[in-house]
């Protein structure tokens, strides 16, 4: 007969747990590296990507001014073109419009191309009064208009935010701590004998408004359709002097830039060896305050006539094509 063991009753089997050493250093080990790879990475996003995109959009920034200068550099070729009587010229400007990302850490600047033909926004104009008749009553007002640019706005996220714009045959860069004009328009001085020829070149856009945001590549096509000198002589014969015409030549530049167009023209005079006040006067005033940020001024630049002996007027229109780079329009 068998018999069973009373002290087995109640009895739990056990299982003892021992320590290992070597899965501790593993998993220790495993997270130091990844508080290593976490440090590396935190220091490259926060330090090495800023600095690198900062390079990036500077060295796009710069790059469209010289694109820019390129744009104008085409108007103008196409301007003595059209004067020679070639208008089946057409000359293609390429504009990159944002800056390049770094793959997988930061994506790429975008940038916003707009043509605008609208005079409400840029507008030239040139006037002055002369006589036909050598009476009062034969007053008649000479003017000549130009209007429309073309604008690339840029808001960096690294480097400072600009904006780079083509306006009457200036091209001229715009930022938050100020503007200036890049590469001057045709309006100069030239000595002939004891007075001076003054060369005004207006350049009208002709189209409709178009807008284009990305990163990648725009084409400016421009078609000179019009370009056209005339030249007044004896200017100041013409200009019957009493107190109601002063007998001056006013170039007026209607802009959203008023601190670029005033501080070229008011250079421009001086580097001739002119005072404001005396052979010039030089004004500045608003049309539209409706942009906050960016208001419509008119300045107006006053010649004595007394120091002009002619007066000649470039005029060219132009019609302007936006694509893509390497597609027809």
């Amino acid at each position: 007969m068998l018999s069973t063991n009373s002290n087995n009753k109640g009895r739990r089997l056990t299982r003892r747990l021992s320590w290992n050493n070597e899965g501790v250093s593993s998993t220790i080990g495993t997270i130091m590296a990844m508080m290593i790879f976490l440090t590396f990475l935190s220091m490259f996003m926060n330090q090495y990507v800023p600095i690198w995109m900062e390079d990036n959009e500077a060295t796009h920034m710069n790059n469209v001014e010289g694109e820019f200068a390129t744009l104008k550099h085409s108007i103008n070729i196409q301007i003595l073109a059209g004067m020679m009587g070639k208008y089946d010229v057409s000359l293609y400007s390429p504009i990159t419009l944002g800056a390049p990302g770094i793959p997988m850490f930061a994506a790429p600047t975008l940038g916003q191309l707009s043509v605008n033909p609208d005079p409400a926004d840029s507008q030239s104009q040139v006037n002055w009064m002369y006589n036909v008749s050598g009476t009062n009553n034969g007053d008649r007002m000479f003017w000549s208009n130009s209007s429309g640019m073309v604008k690339l706005l840029v808001p960096n996220r690294y480097y400072v935010i600009q904006s780079m714009i083509y306006e009457n045959d200036a091209v001229i860069l715009h930022q938050t701590e100020g503007e200036l004009i890049k590469a001057p328009p045709q309006v100069t001085l030239r000595k002939e004998g004891a007075k001076y020829n003054m060369i005004v070149t207006q350049v009208s856009l002709i189209g409709k408004n178009q807008t284009f945001n990305g990163f990648d590549n725009r084409g400016i096509t421009t078609y000179v359709r019009s370009a056209t000198t005339a030249t007044y002589d004896d200017v100041n014969s013409q200009i019957p002097i009493t107190d109601a015409i002063t007998g001056n030549i006013y170039v007026n530049q209607t802009t959203h830039y008023g601190d670029a167009w005033y501080t070229y023209m008011d250079n421009m005079m001086t580097r001739y060896g002119f005072t404001n006040g005396v052979e010039y006067d030089i004004t500045r005033s608003y049309t539209n305050t409706t942009f906050v940020m960016d208001p419509v001024e008119v300045i107006s630049l006053s010649v004595d006539s007394d120091i002009i002996s002619k007066l000649t007027i470039n005029q060219a229109y132009f019609d302007v094509v936006v694509g893509e780079s390497g597609v027809s329009a």
